[in-house]
Parts: structure tokens; sequence; C-alpha cells
């Protein structure tokens, strides 16, 4: 048998995560998230690494399907190619 904190936290029903899309301000599955601060560009807060043919494309599918998390629409090949240009250019 589980531990009753085990057990509470392991029992999240549709409400629970319908519940927590609207706090994160998205209703449906891959639904926009509008937040006040869009509009700063702010840094990630993850970064996937990887190397060519290593498959990272795979744990970016899995945080696109995920309805609290949002991702880059393409990879931004920031540190290979993009980083003379700087974080503003990131951003």
């Amino acid at each position: 048998a589980l531990p009753e904190r085990e057990a509470q936290e392991s029992s999240t029903t549709d409400e629970d995560l319908a519940g927590r899309r609207a706090a994160n301000g998205s209703s449906e599955r891959g639904g926009a998230v509008s937040t006040p601060d869009y509009g700063e560009k702010k840094l990630p807060q993850a970064l996937i690494i990887g190397v060519k043919k290593g498959g990272t494309p795979a744990p970016l599918q899995a945080i696109r399907v995920h309805p609290d998390l949002r991702a880059v629409g393409v990879e931004p090949h920031f540190f290979d190619r993009n980083y003379e240009k700087g974080l503003e250019w990131y951003r």
C-alpha cells in the first residue's frame, strides 16, 4: 500500500489537470498560454542539449504535448550557429 501522501499525489484527476491549465492560462492540451510578461521575451527556464543524431527531438516533442509546458517552434541552434549574435538575438 502507498503511504497516504503518495496516494494523494498520485490521484490526479482530469479536473485537477483542467484546473492547473486554467490557472496557467491554457484551456486545452497544446493551448496557448497567455501571460502578462509575454512581450518581455525571457530566457528559457530549461535547455535541451544534444548531439547530432542523438535523439534530441524526442524530449522536445514530449514537452510540446504537455499541457503545462511551452516549447519554442524550432531549434534555435544558438550555441553552435548563433552564439556570436548575443543574448538579445536569442531572446
